[in-house]
């Protein structure tokens, strides 16, 4: 169990029957009578969308640990993902819109953790750290007399 105030980007929790990760928390302490209260940005992992939500700083809400499995990034289509478990060569579909900015900087063959919540997924951890080539960037200009490399 967690407490409002420990709410941190991540987290997945169960609202009004339907599972949402937090896309970001920020506390505001309260003055005098008045307690802190949390601000989230809240993901429906089965729709979607997105909603604010406001927690007071009291409530105590049920963390749902997501199960991860590392998998191999296939290809993607036009609208989805396509994900492949190394041992048993099953593969998984993941929406585009759930996979977010990362499905640019997926290439073939890389492994990623994939997160399942009751048994579906639901979207990818990328890594801290990727190896990328810049293949376009603006063109030379001056700054502070020197020229951009």
């Amino acid at each position: 169990m967690l407490t409002a105030s420990e709410l941190r980007p991540g987290v997945a929790l169960r609202l009004e029957g339907a599972l949402y990760k937090v896309t970001a928390a920020e506390y505001h302490m309260g003055g005098g009578k008045m307690g802190g209260v949390t601000h989230a940005k809240l993901l429906n992992l089965e729709t979607g969308t997105t909603r604010e939500w406001r927690f007071h700083a009291s409530e105590t809400i049920a963390e749902i640990v997501p199960e991860h499995q590392t998998m191999q990034f296939l290809y993607a289509d036009d609208s989805t993902g396509y994900f492949m478990h190394p041992q048993t060569f099953e593969q998984t579909g993941i929406e585009k819109p759930r996979l977010g900015a990362a499905v640019r900087f997926l290439h073939e063959g890389m492994n990623v953790s994939v997160e399942f919540f009751e048994g579906r997924p639901t979207s990818i951890v990328f890594p801290p750290i990727v190896e990328a080539r810049v293949a376009d960037t603006a063109p030379p200009t001056h700054a502070q007399g020197e020229r951009k490399p």
